[in-house]
C-alpha cells in the first residue's frame, strides 16, 4: 500500500529574532504586541526567542504561548553575550530574519507592512533594513539607495541599532562568525566577574582589562556585517515607517564607565576601515560624527548633568566634556555644541514647568480665534514652530 508523502511544512517569508536575558515581562508585552495582529497567525511568520541563559521567568513567559506553532523558543545553558544574535538568527528558518530588541512594541498592522516589504523585495534581495523614523529621511518614507557614501548618510550611526539588522536566508554564512574571536570568547568568560561587580557596585572592580576592550569592538559587528553586504550588493531598501514603539527599560549596570569607548571610539572604528579601502568619502566620514555628537552624545551629556541615567553609577560630566573636547574641539561646530548644551540642561530641568508655560499662551490664542477651523490651523503651525526649536536644540 503506497502511503501519500508527508506534507510539506510552509517556509516562512519572515523570521523576528529576538535575543532576550531578563526580562520576562517585558518580553511577554513585546510577544503579546505580535500576537494580536492576524498577520502574525499564518505560514508566512515565525518567532524565535532565544534566552541567554535568565534566571528570571522568562521559560514560564515562553511557555504561556505554546500553543503558538510559530514561535520557537530556545535557551542557551551561559550567558554568550552579543554571540546570541547568532544564535537566534541561526534557529530561524524565515527567507528574511530580522533582529528585534526584547521591548519593542509592535505596532498594529505591522507584520503585514513588513510582509509586504519582503514580497517587494524577495527577488533581488537588497539589503533591506527598517529604521521606525530613524533614518535620515523624511519619516515614512522609503528610499532605495545605489551610492555607498548616501547609504551611509541616511542609515549614520543608528546603523549600530540592533532592531535595524536583517538579513535574507543566503546571508547568513555573513554572520555566524560574528563574536567568535579568541578576545570575545575570553571578554566572555571574564564577563560574570565584571557583571557581579557592577551589581555590587564596585565600580574600581567592574573595569574591563585593557587586553580585552577590543572585544567591547564587537558590539558594532552586526554593523560592519550590513555595510560589507552592502559593499558588496550596491543596493539598499531604506524603509523608515514608524512600525514600533517600545517599553521603557532600568539600565541595572554602570556601562557609562565604558561609554566613550563603545559609543565615540569603536563607533568611528566601524567607519574608518571604509574611509582607508576609499568606500567611504573624508566628507562622510564627518558628517556621520557631527551627527553623532548632535544627535546622540549631547542628549547623554545633558543626562550626565541632570542625573537622568537611572540605575547606572556615578558618571562626572566633566569627565565627559574632556572627552567630547578631545575629540571635537577642533571642530568648527564643537562651539556650537557648548552653546546648545546649557539650553538643553535647561529644557531637561524644567521640562515641566515649561511645558504649561508653552501650551497656555497657544491654548488662549486659540480660544481668541472666532471659527474652530482656524484655532487647529494656527494651534498646528504654532507647535510646529515648538517642534523645530526642539530639533534645533537636539540636532
Amino acid at each position: 500500500m503506497n502511503y501519500p508523502p508527508p506534507p510539506v511544512r510552509r517556509r516562512p517569508l519572515l523570521s523576528i529574532c529576538v535575543p532576550t536575558w531578563n526580562r520576562a515581562a517585558i518580553l511577554d508585552q513585546s510577544i503579546a504586541s505580535l500576537v494580536a495582529q492576524k498577520e502574525f497567525h499564518s505560514p508566512e511568520v515565525e518567532l524565535v526567542i532565544s534566552d541567554n541563559a535568565s534566571t528570571d521567568h522568562t521559560a514560564a513567559v515562553a511557555q504561556k504561548y505554546a500553543e503558538y506553532k510559530n514561535i520557537h523558543y530556545h535557551r542557551n545553558e551561559k550567558n554568550n553575550l552579543a554571540r546570541n544574535f547568532v544564535t537566534v538568527m541561526s534557529a530561524a528558518h524565515g527567507l528574511y530574519r530580522k533582529l528585534s530588541n526584547d521591548y519593542l512594541i509592535y505596532n498594529a498592522g505591522s507584520i503585514e507592512y513588513l510582509l509586504r516589504v519582503v514580497k517587494e523585495n524577495m527577488d533581488e534581495k537588497p539589503v533591506l533594513l527598517f529604521f521606525n523614523g530613524n533614518a535620515d529621511i523624511d519619516k515614512q518614507q522609503k528610499r532605495i539607495i545605489n551610492d555607498f557614501n548616501e547609504f551611509v548618510r541616511v542609515t549614520n550611526y543608528f546603523i549600530s541599532w540592533m532592531g535595524v539588522f536583517g538579513i535574507w536566508d543566503n546571508e547568513l554564512g555573513a554572520v555566524v562568525n560574528m563574536y567568535d574571536s579568541s578576545v570575545y570568547r575570553e571578554f566572555i568568560e571574564k564577563y560574570d566577574e565584571i557583571k557581579d561587580a557592577l551589581l555590587r557596585q564596585e565600580w574600581d572592580k567592574a573595569i574591563i582589562p585593557p587586553t580585552l576592550k577590543p572585544a567591547l569592538r564587537n558590539c558594532y559587528e552586526h554593523s560592519a556585517v550590513i555595510l560589507q553586504l552592502y559593499a558588496k550588493k550596491s543596493v539598499g531598501v531604506i524603509d523608515n515607517k514608524f512600525l514600533v514603539g517600545s517599553v521603557h527599560v532600568e539600565r541595572t549596570y554602570n556601562y557609562a564607565s565604558n561609554y566613550w569607548q563603545v559609543f565615540f571610539i569603536d563607533m568611528m572604528n566601524l567607519f574608518h576601515p571604509l574611509v582607508e579601502q576609499r568606500l567611504l568619502s573624508d566628507e562622510t566620514f564627518a558628517y556621520v560624527k557631527r551627527k553623532l555628537l548632535f544627535g546622540h552624545i549631547l542628549s547623554y551629556t545633558t543626562n550626565c548633568y541632570v542625573g537622568g541615567l537611572t540605575g547606572v553609577g556615578p558618571i562626572n560630566p566633566d569627565e565627559m566634556m574632556r572627552y567630547i573636547k578631545q575629540a571635537y574641539g577642533n571642530e568648527k561646530y564643537y562651539y556650537l555644541f557648548r552653546f546648545k548644551l546649557p539650553i538643553s540642561i535647561f529644557l531637561r530641568k524644567h521640562k515641566q514647568m515649561i511645558k504649561p508655560i508653552i501650551e497656555i499662551p497657544v491654548k488662549l490664542l486659540c480660544c481668541l480665534i472666532p471659527v474652530r477651523r482656524y484655532r487647529k490651523q494656527i494651534r498646528s503651525h504654532l507647535f510646529a514652530i515648538v517642534d523645530k526649536v526642539k530639533k534645533f536644540i537636539s540636532y
